[in-house]
């Protein structure tokens, strides 16, 4: 996947000449020179909060008897967070499973089973509201083609889910059958694997999980908007909490694409052209996007250095070795 990652990199670096080259930055220094700091202030708490519901949704997805602690999972959470900013290909997540995997008795493709059915419900709850958002608001072509787009995305990822554990006993017995060639140790750990799997999608999809992960998406995503209403505010910069949806929406489907270690020129490219739809263009605009993303990467970033200096810190460089493995996967 290394070419990936070299695209990615040269995408977010065309991105971000495309910005500089676009904008005045004296105009925009004068603008972040300008925020009201005082809105500020409750970020330190609200960013925890918006990290443990994150842990608590993730706990949701475990079976009865192997749910983690929460602060396990909020150590796993964080550091895979802060390793997402230093690695390209969203590593941080394989940094997580690897992480977890090493601190619980539960296997790493039990927890791979979870992060997947976080991802694709988190998906179709980002198509749910892109939905919402575009009844209320005004949208380009493009705008709602990439809605449809993402609509039918998460519809495909969610029949996928359903019948994994449907098929599931078919797929154990066609592996059975045709690799029976491979070396036995090779073969039973395939097995294995492929076994936890499908259990941990099973877990994770029960009428309960799915109502608890739902109603922790939606704290979360309503959390996230109150903490861009608040840095817009100190920026003066007056959008009520749809407009802003839609843009923290845009910003959602721009760091799917693959890009630099913290979805550098990615995340500003879809941030500005969604605030430029909500009337928000020039200077404020990029200082705005500027300053969110700032302080989103210095949280998960504090955040993953927090846990990893806890005492039974992990080890920084163990971790970015385990996050490039992404490189040679597939």
């Amino acid at each position: 996947m290394k070419y990936k990652n070299i695209l990615g990199m040269g995408f977010s670096l065309g991105l971000a000449a495309w910005i500089i080259s676009s904008y005045d930055i004296g105009d925009v220094l004068k603008y972040l020179s300008g925020a009201d700091i005082s809105y500020l202030l409750a970020l330190p708490l609200l960013f925890p909060i918006n990290y443990l519901l994150r842990a608590t949704r993730w706990r949701a997805l475990f079976h009865a008897d192997l749910k983690p602690r929460t602060g396990t999972l909020l150590r796993a959470l964080m550091v895979g967070y802060m390793m997402n900013n230093l690695l390209p290909a969203r590593a941080g997540d394989i940094a997580r499973i690897y992480l977890l995997g090493r601190r619980t008795s539960i296997s790493k493709s039990t927890v791979l089973a979870t992060v997947v059915v976080e991802k694709v419900g988190d998906l179709l709850i980002t198509a749910c509201l892109i939905a919402m958002v575009l009844i209320f608001l005004p949208a380009s072509a493009w705008i709602r083609s990439g809605g449809y787009v993402l609509a039918v995305s998460s519809l495909v990822g969610c029949v996928v889910l359903v019948m994994v554990p449907v098929f599931g006993g078919t797929l154990q017995a066609l592996l059975v059958r045709y690799l029976r060639f491979l070396p036995e140790g090779i073969y039973k750990r395939i097995l294995v694997v492929v076994d936890n799997l499908i259990s941990g999608i099973r877990d994770g999809i029960r009428p309960r999980e799915i109502v608890l992960f739902a109603a922790y998406s939606l704290a979360i995503w309503a959390l996230e908007v109150v903490i861009m209403l608040l840095i817009a505010r100190s920026m003066g910069i007056q959008l009520g909490f749809m407009p802003l949806l839609f843009v923290m929406l845009a910003i959602a489907v721009g760091t799917m694409i693959p890009s630099s270690p913290g979805f550098i020129g990615t995340f500003e490219y879809f941030s500005l052209k969604a605030l430029a739809l909500v009337s928000v263009t020039g200077p404020a605009a990029l200082a705005f996007t500027l300053f969110y993303h700032a302080i989103v990467l210095l949280a998960t970033t504090l955040g993953g250095l927090f846990f990893v200096l806890l005492p039974g810190r992990e080890k920084i460089f163990e971790l970015l070795k385990r996050g490039r493995e992404v490189d040679h996967v597939g």
